[in-house]
């Protein structure tokens, strides 16, 4: 198991956390895959047996990584990770995401939004791919998870999602599949 740490993650300082602001999906994938890359050529990890997990944006990372970079990872599991983020932007506090993620009310920020979003580019994946969704999720709705499950069946690799009915502090009391 390999814990990756790209730009945005807390720790190391003021500069590397706000390296992130409009990288979601760029640098940040690209420090996600080229870890990995290293890690591969030290003969730490076999490449082709490499999965991605994640939660939130980490599970935004796993689609991000499983469709903007298919092949560089085996398989992925998301878990209420947003994919398209023009969907996920309304939930959040729009002048604070738009530094973040990209601005929808301008249209370079949408085209940024569009070309970050996983479920634009489903089509991409190569290996299989766990999503786990909460289905009163606020944050990333589970109407764009479907939008993405459906949107996957273009692939050849196959989506699974297991949703959970109530979700409370992170916890899910009832699940169905």
């Amino acid at each position: 198991m390999l814990y990756l740490n790209y730009r945005g993650s807390p720790g190391f300082g003021k500069k590397f956390l706000n390296a992130e602001q409009l990288e979601w999906g760029g640098r940040m994938n690209r420090d996600l895959v080229e870890q990995v890359d290293w890690a591969a050529k030290r003969g730490i990890v076999r490449r082709d047996q490499v999965a991605i997990m994640g939660g939130s944006y980490g599970g935004y990372a796993t689609l991000a990584g499983m469709t903007l970079t298919p092949g560089a990872f085996a398989c992925g599991v998301s878990l209420v990770g947003p994919s398209n983020l023009s969907v996920f932007l309304p939930g959040w506090n729009v002048d604070r995401m738009a530094k973040r993620v990209g601005d929808p009310r301008t249209e370079a920020g949408r085209k940024h939004l569009y070309e970050r979003s996983p479920v634009n580019f489903a089509q991409n994946t190569k290996g299989p791919v766990l999503i786990g969704q909460g289905e009163h999720d606020s944050r990333v709705r589970s109407t764009a998870t479907r939008t993405r499950i459906q949107t996957s069946s273009v692939s050849p690799r196959p989506t699974r999602s297991a949703s959970h009915a109530t979700i409370r502090s992170g916890t899910a009391t009832s699940a169905s599949r």
